[in-house]
């Protein structure tokens, strides 16, 4: 079974429970799905809200989930949605399947994609220079574990909205999806690390940007 036949299983039916360590999840809905996993809304008993990564079992034939948590775990801080848990458990979806479920922070806000896409007012060039630092301290933040994310895409980078109570209005970035993170020593497979993914980030909202100044006159 691969990600796409995954999904469309759990878009016709979810699970009642998802059980992770012994912690029961009530799935709320599918929020979406990439290469490797579905990504489900769930509430655990006091009503807080995760993220559930389902993932195919085969995709970890030949890697490790321990050591995909140690990494995780080695960026544990503001800028990196936190993995609580995972384990391989079986679903219940009108007949047993076998996955890999991540236990993830739910991080409320919109990918970088969307956000540019619906609201194209809110880059500006104050937007753009907060956007670039925070980045940046992600970039140092990876450096500093040995990590490179591997799959920095917009997808994979979530715009935050000021919190209620916050004393500013300025947006943060929270980065998703901590199972493609690999060793800086490890060869790089994809055709773009982590620094070209923020160089096409940048340059999206640089245009984005120029195109509201030119609306504006």
């Amino acid at each position: 079974m691969d990600t796409g036949q995954l999904a469309t299983i759990l878009r016709q039916e979810l699970p009642r429970e998802i059980v992770v360590k012994g912690r029961r999840y009530t799935p709320q809905f599918v929020v979406n799905n990439g290469k490797r996993g579905v990504v489900v809304n769930a509430t655990d008993e006091y009503a807080y809200h995760w993220a559930l990564k389902l993932c195919p079992p085969d995709d970890y034939e030949d890697r490790s989930i321990l050591e995909e948590m140690i990494r995780a775990g080695h960026l544990n801080n503001e800028f990196f949605a936190r993995v609580q848990d995972v384990e391989r458990i079986n679903l219940d979806v009108g007949r047993s399947i076998t996955v890999v479920c991540f236990v993830e922070e739910w991080v409320t806000g919109t990918t970088l994609d969307e956000f540019v896409d619906k609201n194209p007012q809110a880059v500006t060039a104050s937007f753009l220079l907060a956007y670039a630092c925070q980045m940046g301290q992600v970039l140092n933040y990876l450096a500093a574990a040995d990590l490179r994310h591997d799959d920095l895409t917009e997808r994979n980078v979530m715009i935050c909205p000021p919190r209620d109570g916050s004393l500013t209005d300025e947006y943060t970035v929270k980065i998703v999806d901590l199972g493609s993170l690999k060793p800086l020593t490890e060869p790089l497979a994809k055709s773009t690390d982590d620094h070209g993914n923020l160089v096409r980030h940048l340059v999206h909202l640089h245009n984005t940007a120029r195109r509201q100044i030119g609306r504006a006159h």
